[in-house]
């Protein structure tokens, strides 16, 4: 008759809030220690395990704020990015609009012109008017774009390696 042996790992040591010990904050381990020296009677000890509990404490607090405030900033950057996005579209938008208004005014006036209703100058003073609004479009166009990329950069997209492709492509 065989038996069975099972070898059963030893548990890990967990601590009263059931997390592995390994996980614990360091203050939470100097507290123990704190704890055990001054039950064992070691009271110098047990006042520079308190110190640098403290110590401890006040480092882990300072973290937190950084973390906070970087939080804070990286909020302020998406929400920023992404006011300038909607602006950028808006204006995009209008230009659009306004260049295909000019486009049917310019129609217009070369029907007037070629049906002699209007001079030369008519037609012109509205190709040149088309000719800025299409350039306006262009750089809406161009501020857009450049909207949603600082988006992308707010929202944590990198531009690793960008910088060794433009080189690259500068020395061939």
């Amino acid at each position: 008759m065989a038996t069975n042996v099972r070898t059963v790992e030893a548990a890990p040591e967990q601590d009263a809030m059931g997390r592995p010990v390994h996980q614990r904050r360091v203050s939470d381990r100097l507290l123990a220690a704190h704890n055990y020296a001054y039950a064992t009677g070691s009271r110098r000890l047990a006042e520079e395990l308190r110190e640098m509990i403290d110590a401890a404490k006040a480092r882990e607090q300072q973290l937190v704020a950084s973390y906070q405030k970087t939080l804070q900033e990286s909020f302020r950057e998406v929400r920023q990015a992404l006011a300038s996005q909607t602006r950028a579209r808006e204006v995009f938008e209008a230009e659009a609009a306004r260049e295909a208004a000019l486009t049917d005014t310019l129609r217009l006036a070369r029907i007037r012109q070629e049906n002699g209703f209007t001079s030369q100058l008519e037609v012109i003073d509205a190709e040149r008017n088309l000719l800025l609004a299409q350039l306006n479009r262009i750089t809406a166009l161009r501020d857009r774009r450049t909207a949603v990329a600082d988006v992308v950069r707010a929202l944590g997209g990198g531009w690793q390696g960008l910088e060794a492709v433009a080189v690259g492509s500068a020395a061939k």
